[in-house]
């Protein structure tokens, strides 16, 4: 039976009084109005903080604040952003530990692009990270612009719009910009070394509270591990399984950045030295990692490997590898490499999920690496690219690890995984400890997945030509 609900002018005219009267009352008491504000206003923050996967203890967002990207977040310990902030992290923002942001804070990481097909720009970006190193003060009213580094310990005043990079312990002031003095330096270290940081929620933090801190990845030492894969290879169920372990946590792609930074280096538009500075950021600048063991499982690392391996020289890396078949079709089903996601398609790209389009705009093309040309590249169906790219990618992680020393690497089978949890817990230095290794994944249910029986002679020749003569698997 359904029912139908009839709201007269006695109705509306009854909410109208609720609302009024309620007004009044707020009126009457502030005090009441306060609480209910803070209220909503932590709920909110609490949501939005539980979508960042990197970030330390005591991190405090005040008000009503929008991150645009939340996994295109780094924070470190102790760090308060204000009421009204926005944050648009597409391009990936390291906050290092016990900095202070104050309100109507504005950063953006991208900009349009302008020179393309369209007025007065188009549909593209550029991506250019931001960095605010630790213990800065950021002052009310500040703009921050892509790719900006604010190095450690400076100070923005009020109202200043932050267009280049600020060197450590500078102070700034309002427009024009200039610099006014710099800090003590000395006194600076002191408060530093004898831990002497900001309060949260008005009350000083103990000696206690900050050695409860998290770490940066280099002070994790062999208890940080890394999981390479092609992507649809497991990498979201062996993070469900690891960190069943009472000693692991395990995160799947929890640094968005890593996207642009991996593919543009593949291209060669960044310099060494620019991947260092930014791995460097984004893995020691803020201190994000619990004190057992940890891993983060990212397809896009692998590129990074001899950057990570030489950074962090005690950690681990584990090589989880599915085959080709399914891998291909998983990849295929979910659009990977077709010509509308490679832009050579005339249709638009509309109603894209938050994080889809950033994937698609970094998926590595073998012409831009510079393996292909770009006529054979265009000319290739998008399942031979997902062909290509199940080989290619796997071969790039073989001939990184091979240099590395053996204990600090291992081999595994998605399909040999629930055999091999005793030999990877041996590995990476764990107690054997129960595992339920059966992982329920959702994200299949949203695809109508290929399967083998959809084949045409030519994507049989494609998948013969790329994934099985290599004997990267079989």
């Amino acid at each position: 039976m359904k029912l139908f609900f009839h709201y007269s002018k006695l109705d509306r005219l009854l909410a109208a009084l609720f609302r009024h009267t309620f007004e009044l009352y707020l009126n009457e008491h502030p005090e009441v109005f306060h609480v209910l504000r803070t209220r909503h206003a932590n709920a909110n923050g609490k949501r939005l903080l539980a979508r960042i996967k990197n970030k330390g203890e005591g991190v405090i967002v005040n008000g009503e604040v929008t991150i645009t990207h939340p996994l295109g977040m780094v924070i470190g310990n102790n760090v308060h952003i204000g009421n009204n902030a926005y944050i648009h992290s597409r391009g990936g923002v390291v906050i290092g530990d016990n900095t202070h942001i104050s309100r109507n804070f504005l950063l953006y990481t991208c900009n349009h692009t302008y020179q393309e097909g369209a007025l007065p720009f188009d549909s593209g970006y550029i991506d250019k990270p931001v960095v605010i190193g630790r213990n800065v003060w950021v002052g009310m009213n500040v703009n921050v612009t892509p790719g900006v580094t604010i190095g450690e310990g400076a100070i923005i005043g009020m109202g200043v719009t932050v267009s280049k990079d600020v060197a450590p312990f500078e102070i700034i002031g309002s427009a024009p910009s200039r610099i006014l003095k710099h800090r003590h330096q000395e006194h600076y270290r002191h408060l530093h070394d004898t831990k002497q940081f900001g309060a949260v929620n008005g009350r000083r933090l103990g000696n206690d509270q900050v050695s409860q801190f998290r770490q940066d990845a280099r002070s994790k030492g062999s208890k940080l591990f890394f999981v390479l894969g092609t992507g649809r290879s497991g990498s979201t169920s062996i993070t469900k399984i690891l960190s069943q372990h009472s000693g692991v946590t395990c995160l799947h792609e929890p640094k968005f950045q890593l996207l642009r930074l991996s593919t543009l280096w593949l291209y060669g538009e960044i310099s060494k030295e620019e991947v260092e500075r930014e791995l460097a950021t984004l893995f020691l600048e803020a201190n994000v990692y619990p004190s057992n063991f940890y891993g983060e499982s990212d397809q896009k690392l692998v590129p990074l490997i001899p950057f990570i391996a030489e950074m962090l020289p005690e950690a681990k890396f584990v090589w989880l590898i599915r085959n080709p078949r399914d891998t291909v079709n998983s990849t295929f089903s979910r659009g990977w490499f077709t010509d509308w996601e490679l832009g050579l398609d005339a249709r638009e790209r509309v109603d894209y999920p938050l994080y889809r389009e950033v994937y698609s705009d970094y998926r590595p093309q073998a012409d831009k690496i510079g393996l292909l040309s770009t006529n054979e590249w265009q000319g290739m169906s998008a399942f031979e690219r997902n062909c290509w790219y199940w080989t290619y990618w796997n071969s790039q992680i073989g001939r990184f690890l091979e240099p590395l020393d053996a204990s600090r690497h291992i081999k595994i089978k998605l399909e040999e995984l629930a055999s091999s949890i005793p030999d990877l817990l041996t590995f990476l230095g764990l107690a054997q400890e129960p595992i339920m290794t059966k992982i329920s994944n959702t994200a299949e249910n949203r695809h109508k997945l290929h399967t083998i029986d959809d084949w045409t002679p030519e994507m049989q020749s494609s998948f013969k030509k790329w994934c099985v003569a290599n004997r990267l698997y079989y």
